[in-house]
């Protein structure tokens, strides 16, 4: 919602004049007419101005021509507080929106959402992530973990996933509308387990049915008689890694024990790592690639979908997969501990 400078400006007179703070003033603002309405600093900078004596809406008196912006002074503000809008820019300098916009692009900067994580990392989980990731380091570096890391995660699947496409259009041109998905689409749990080779074994849980320490234990065995037929050396002579996520599931006692029955190692994963997951990273968003704008009526349909999409990659895809795991533990290391860039 665009706001007049002229109103936001006799709102902040109007706060200065009742007592508040430059903070409750920012928030009051924003909240009738917008996050971009006005910040804390420009708030300040007004009652300052107000406590002076000068109470006139006038900003600070401008020549003719449009007010120089310094890349400097936009860039420290960038740097003090990245969130702010260009309309905020705009009222912090007091230059025209397009002199905001050229110096922005002049710096290079473009305007992103933020992205999701699972949760905001501690300090103590940034150690944990580190110390995981230097102990695989050390241990790739003296024996290649690669050809022996068996990993696994589980994922909906949807029977439905419309593509919204891109068109060429005239700058007056209308762009074909697509139907959102319904908010509580038809979806299945899929569970899947593979090496730097093949998918192994992967399982479709029946609706309303959910991982549990004993249902997981069970697909564990019925992973190790696949093993057993698609890989026998891995199981026979080189070893299972197991690489899994923290989920309570795969923690629980049960499964703990049949690990240690089938003779596994498990690899260390730290928690709030999905960036460290094979699957979340390299499986899984190729699958999303190859399922957008299909539609399955039955879970025979989407099954088979899944078998074709698994037959169709390559050993070399599963292999780049599991050794993207070094680059990623590298940019753990460099990012102390925090979340990295893709």
């Amino acid at each position: 919602m665009e706001v007049s400078t002229d109103l936001v400006r006799g709102c902040l007179l109007y706060d200065f004049k009742v007592g508040l703070l430059a903070a409750a003033s920012s928030r009051r603002i924003c909240q009738a007419f917008g996050d971009s309405a006005v910040n804390e600093r420009t708030v300040r900078r007004w009652f300052k101005k107000f406590k002076s004596g000068d109470l006139s809406l006038r900003g600070e008196p401008r020549s003719g021509r449009p007010q120089v912006l310094n890349d400097g002074v936009l860039k420290a503000a960038i740097e003090e507080d990245s969130s702010l809008t260009c309309g905020e820019f705009v009222r912090q300098f007091n230059v025209s929106n397009e002199t905001v916009r050229i110096h922005l692009h002049r710096l290079g900067k473009t305007f992103k959402l933020s992205k999701w994580v699972p949760r905001t990392l501690l300090e103590v989980h940034k150690r944990q992530r580190v110390t995981a990731c230097i102990s695989l380091f050390s241990r790739h570096r003296t024996a290649s973990l690669f050809n022996r890391v068996l990993t696994s995660d589980e994922k909906w699947v949807l029977y439905e996933t419309p593509k919204r496409s891109r068109h060429w259009l005239s700058p007056q041109g209308a762009a074909p509308h697509t139907a959102r998905p319904p908010m509580h689409s038809r979806k299945i749990m899929l569970c899947v387990w593979w090496t730097g080779r093949q998918v192994v074994h992967y399982e479709l849980l029946p609706t309303g049915q959910t991982v549990t320490g004993d249902l997981y234990s069970q697909q564990l065995k019925r992973v190790q008689q696949a093993l057993s037929q698609k890989e026998p050396a891995l199981v026979n002579r080189k070893g299972v890694l197991f690489l899994h996520d923290n989920a309570k599931p795969h923690v629980a006692r049960v499964v703990r024990d049949t690990i240690q029955q089938l003779g596994w190692e498990t690899l260390c994963h730290p928690p709030y790592s999905p960036a460290l997951a094979p699957s979340d990273y390299h499986l899984f968003h190729s699958q999303d690639n190859h399922l957008r704008g299909k539609s399955f009526t039955n879970e025979a349909d989407l099954r088979q979908a899944l078998t074709d999409f698994f037959a169709s990659k390559t050993p070399e895809f599963y292999r780049k997969g599991i050794e993207q795991l070094e680059t990623r533990w590298q940019k753990v290391l460099d990012a102390d501990g925090d979340y990295f860039e893709d």
